[in-house]
């Protein structure tokens, strides 16, 4: 059974599963605290708006932040008119799920099965997070009586 999961760990298929495993985990968050705007999203929009501008308004926002993350949050609220973010964020983050994990497997082969191991055990931390955090909310609402301020 371990040398199967070895096996799996380091082909392409067990990189396509990890994938799945990704984006399963990031769906079952999603479903909980869905992607809004952040406390940063201003700068980096300011940044997006302004990247290439000959006179720039705000230069601090664009001094202070990486290229990168302008370019992607814009571009991700700009094609679609925004439908396309949290599906955008979802592959993003199962993808450097896979780039971390092989990453691992590239520095050191002992690391395929802590690595394969720790995604897992980390995937399911999160939706055991999730899960218990949408039972308290539920039993929160149900214990405590709707009262209005006065």
């Amino acid at each position: 059974m371990l040398a199967r999961l070895d096996r799996l760990s380091s082909g392409w298929l067990g990189a396509l599963a990890l994938f799945g495993c990704g984006l399963a985990v990031y769906a079952v968050r999603a479903s909980a605290w869905p992607l809004k705007a952040g406390r940063d999203l201003d700068e980096y929009l300011y940044a997006y708006i302004q990247l290439f501008d000959a006179d720039v308004l705000l230069p601090w926002s664009m001094l202070f932040r990486t290229p990168v993350t302008p370019v992607v949050a814009g571009l991700s609220l700009d094609v679609a008119g925004g439908a396309l973010a949290e599906p955008l964020a979802a592959v993003l983050f199962a993808a450097s799920v896979v780039a971390w994990c092989a990453a691992g497997v590239a520095s050191t082969p002992a690391f395929r099965w802590n690595a394969t191991t720790a995604s897992t055990m980390s995937a399911w931390s999160r939706v055991r997070r999730v899960i218990t955090s949408f039972i308290s909310a539920a039993r929160n609402r149900i214990d405590r009586p709707c009262s209005f301020p006065s």
